[in-house]
C-alpha cells in the first residue's frame, strides 16, 4: 500500500496529495513518515534564488538524519516533487545571506522543499543542496503551485502537513 501525505494550506483554502516513493528513496520515506507521526504546521515561505520553490523549516528532527544516503538526489526537481534536505548544525555558517532567525543555536537543520516549477538548487552553494526526492504531488498539484507562487509576492503561509491514513 502507498503510503500519501497531505499538504494543507488553510489560509489560501489549498490542499494536495503527494505520493512517497518508497522505491526511489526508502530510507528516507521512512524517517520521513515516521517525522509525521503527529501532523506537523510550519511556515512555508518562497526560496530567494532556487526559482519556483517554496520551503518548509524545522521538520520535527529525523533520528539518525546523518546516516541517511542521498536517495534519488536531484539539484533540479520539477513541479510537484518534495526534496528532504539535513545539514548539520552549523552547515550553513557560510551562506551569509541567510539570515540566522530561522535556525536554533546547536540545532541541526531538517527541511523540506516544495517546487512548483523547474527549481534550480544549485545556486544556492557551490555543490548545490544535498537532498532526496521523496515524494510526488499526484491530487491538487494545480491549486498548490498557484498558492506558491502567490506566495512570491505576497509573503510566507502555514502549511500542514500529516499522513493519509
Amino acid at each position: 500500500m502507498e503510503q500519501r501525505i497531505v499538504l494543507e494550506i488553510p489560509d489560501l483554502k489549498v490542499s494536495a496529495v503527494a505520493t512517497m516513493r518508497s522505491q526511489r528513496a526508502p530510507r528516507t520515506c521512512v524517517a520521513i513518515w515516521d517525522a509525521l507521526a503527529e501532523p506537523v504546521e510550519r511556515r512555508l515561505i518562497h526560496g530567494t534564488v532556487s526559482g519556483p520553490a517554496v520551503l518548509f523549516y524545522d521538520l520535527p528532527e529525523v533520528p539518525e538524519a546523518k546516516e541517511l544516503p542521498l536517495e534519488n538526489h536531484t539539484m533540479y526537481p520539477r513541479a510537484g516533487e518534495l526534496l528532504y534536505f539535513f545539514q548539520p548544525w552549523n552547515g550553513l555558517r557560510d551562506l551569509a545571506d541567510i539570515p540566522p532567525a530561522w535556525l536554533r543555536p546547536g540545532a541541526d537543520v531538517h527541511e523540506i522543499v516544495f517546487a512548483y516549477g523547474d527549481a534550480n538548487l544549485r545556486l544556492s552553494t557551490e555543490n548545490g543542496w544535498r537532498g532526496s526526492s521523496f515524494a510526488q504531488i499526484d491530487e491538487g498539484l494545480d491549486a498548490f503551485c498557484e498558492a506558491c507562487a502567490w506566495m512570491r509576492m505576497e509573503g510566507m503561509k502555514h502549511i500542514t502537513l500529516r499522513r493519509l491514513v
